[in-house]
């Protein structure tokens, strides 16, 4: 009997029993281009909502789109031992593979060779590192209440002296600049509205809320 009409569909895609075109393109392409577009979404969604939410799930998101491209690329690897046909494929596969992790991992590298001054930075430190700028008065550290260990970073953009970028930080660290919201003017962004140089509302999915500049 074929082993893969004995086993669901995940022991039998990670054992390499399913075809080689279906794990490289339908597992490959198809399961990664979805999970990567349901993880962005779920972030976005969340980081509009409940901020907050963000320290516990972004890692647990993290984690799930690693796990899956192990997976993925145990499975495909296998199937390519395994195929039938052509032996160019299951060497094409193998070799995409190779290079695809390669890649990922001299990208992952260089990034972490860039500078980055929120890298380590919590809530806690990230005020001592703003940009203060009598030319950009909305630059500081904004909580819905100011005995929260969370808020948003708002700091200047190097080389361009009218644009803010809005960072959420919490204690497990801060996002970095132009990933948690695209950079903005602020002043006439209808995402924001602000009401002095010490209270701004900032617009979101789940509607408003009302941030106040904390020393």
């Amino acid at each position: 009997m074929n082993p893969a009409l004995e086993e669901n569909l995940v022991a039998s895609a990670f054992r390499g029993h399913k075809p080689l075109w279906l794990m490289f393109w339908v597992f490959g392409f198809g399961g990664n281009f979805v999970l990567s577009v349901g993880t962005e979404a779920i972030l976005i969604a969340t980081a509009q909502a409940a901020p907050i939410a963000l320290v516990v799930l972004a890692p647990i998101l993290v984690l799930l789109n690693l796990s899956y491209i192990v997976f993925w690329c145990i499975g495909t690897w296998r199937s390519a031992s395994n195929h039938q046909g052509w032996e160019g494929w299951g060497v094409a596969a193998k070799s995409f593979i190779i290079l695809s992790v390669g890649l990922a991992v001299v990208a992952y590298l260089y990034e972490k060779s860039l500078p980055d001054k929120y890298a380590q930075d919590t809530s806690a430190s990230v005020e001592k590192k703003l940009s203060y700028s009598d030319r950009q008065p909305l630059i500081g550290f904004w909580k819905e209440s100011c005995n929260q260990d969370f808020g948003l970073a708002i700091d200047g953009v190097a080389g361009q002296p009218d644009m803010y970028s809005i960072s959420f930080c919490g204690p497990g660290g801060c996002f970095k600049p132009g990933t948690y919201r695209p950079n903005s003017r602020i002043v006439d962004d209808p995402s924001y509205n602000v009401i002095s140089s010490e209270q701004l509302e900032v617009r979101g999915l789940d509607g408003s809320s009302m941030y106040h500049k904390c020393p």
